[in-house]
């Protein structure tokens, strides 16, 4: 039995099957974030976006949420952000890679 005891003095997890069943139960994401990346620069140069004044910000997977079901994609993506190289509100470019390597974009506000 594994017991990991927090500063206040309480046990976290009492054993270590509590532990793999909370870890097994994400899935994975079938690309890596180095290829989700490539795809979503090549994606970027096909489409003719300009984000020659922005910088990759960000790849963060995701396999639920508002864009897990929508007219880009369906199932768990990649959303890889590029932002502005300036202070601004808003400018952002979200670049969505979902698993089949399905692709589509939006901007911030």
């Amino acid at each position: 039995m594994l017991t990991i005891s927090l500063l206040g003095g309480g046990p976290l997890l009492l054993e270590t099957g509590a532990q793999e069943n909370i870890l097994s139960s994400r899935p994975s994401p079938t690309i890596d974030i180095t290829a989700a990346v490539a795809i979503a620069a090549q994606y970027v140069a096909d489409k003719d976006i300009d984000i020659s004044r922005h910088f990759l910000k960000s790849a963060v997977y995701h396999d639920s949420g508002p864009w897990t079901q929508s007219h880009m994609g369906k199932g768990p993506y990649w959303q890889i952000t590029y932002e502005l190289d300036q202070y601004a509100d808003g400018g952002q470019v979200f670049v969505m890679v979902y698993m089949d390597k399905t692709t589509g974009h939006t901007y911030g506000e």
